[in-house]
């Protein structure tokens, strides 16, 4: 633990201000593309010459760079498509070098991980980015590796009159006196990165009504249900746990716009069966994958019924079946 505190204590931060894109490249490799999966992705770079902003917070501590949409890092920050990336473990850092893993906390469209490498030497500022992307739409399977490398050079002559908050990307600035930069904090750093999220991932949005149809019989007692998508678990109006589902009844769970894209579905049902006289814990789970579009509202069935034999035990003969506008879904 001492060596780590010495180390984060001898670590300088680079210089704030603007820095000039002089390199931007990606090399994008598909390990699995299957026969669903669509159009191959592009990566999204930089123009050369573009400006960036570098600035520090947590009382000078931590930095980011921040080059809008398409170069979003830091000392501890994640760069990548998911909302939910998160910095997986702790970030390391040495006197030049600092390196974050990061990984998604949920499936929005894709699922993925990434590791981002910068590297300061001097008025030089290179930024290594290594991103793994998967999904599955059906029985498809779809993965995505993107390796990137952008190359910064610090402007040190750059904004007399105005701060780097007010240089655009792109903008042709002429050399004059360097202002000190604004400070930053944990707070106003948030908000920002709050704000310009919001901005970025406001996409289209379809229809979607799912709901659950019980055909069990009375013998299969409801206990408790949960239905996540994407892995977050869906809620009432006053965010309260949804009602179970009596046998022989519907009840609608979702009547909302999602994304447009690829999402998932996942339902967890317990309940207590009576079968030779006796009361059975039965807990029943399966998901699946569902595409939202904005010219086609969706109309999601989770069907829950019997299956079997005159010798299948009771306990044994619930199955849970999902259905897309009238179409069975692959489970």
């Amino acid at each position: 633990m001492l060596a780590m505190v010495v180390l984060s204590a001898l670590t300088a931060l680079p210089p704030t201000g603007t820095y000039t894109v002089t390199h931007d490249s990606a090399d994008v490799r598909f390990p699995v593309w299957e026969g669903l999966c669509g159009d191959k992705p592009a990566a999204d770079t930089l123009d050369k010459r573009a400006v960036v902003r570098l600035k520090h917070y947590e009382q000078g501590t931590k930095f980011w760079i921040d080059g809008g949409q398409k170069l979003r890092v830091g000392s501890d920050l994640c760069m990548g498509d998911n909302p939910s990336l998160k910095v997986a473990g702790t970030p390391r850092s040495g006197p030049t070098v600092w390196e974050v893993k990061c990984d998604s906390a949920r499936v929005v469209q894709w699922t993925e991980t990434s590791t981002h490498t910068i590297t300061v030497e001097g008025d030089v500022i290179t930024v290594k980015q290594v991103q793994d992307k998967s999904r599955r739409i059906r029985r498809s399977r779809c993965k995505v590796r993107t390796e990137r490398t952008v190359i910064l050079r610090r402007d040190a002559d750059l904004g007399a009159t105005r701060s780097p908050d007010e240089l655009k990307v792109g903008e042709v600035v002429k050399p004059k006196v360097t202002k000190a930069p604004p400070t930053y904090d944990a707070a106003s750093i948030e908000k920002e990165l709050e704000r310009e999220l919001l901005e970025e991932t406001r996409l289209q949005k379809g229809a979607a009504k799912i709901i659950h149809q019980n055909r069990l019989d009375k013998e299969f007692y409801p206990v408790s249900a949960t239905y996540l998508i994407d892995g977050k678990p869906l809620r009432d109006k006053q965010d309260k746990a949804l009602p179970t589902v009596d046998p022989q009844t519907q009840l609608v769970i979702l009547d909302d716009v999602l994304t447009t894209g690829v999402h998932s579905l996942e339902v967890k049902l317990v309940y207590k069966v009576a079968s030779a006289g006796r009361i059975y814990r039965v807990e029943l789970s399966d998901a699946t994958f569902f595409d939202v579009t904005e010219d086609k509202p969706v109309r999601l069935l989770i069907n829950t019924v019997e299956k079997g034999g005159l010798l299948t035990e009771k306990t044994e003969s619930g199955r849970i079946e999902f259905y897309m506008n009238g179409k069975k879904l692959e489970s």
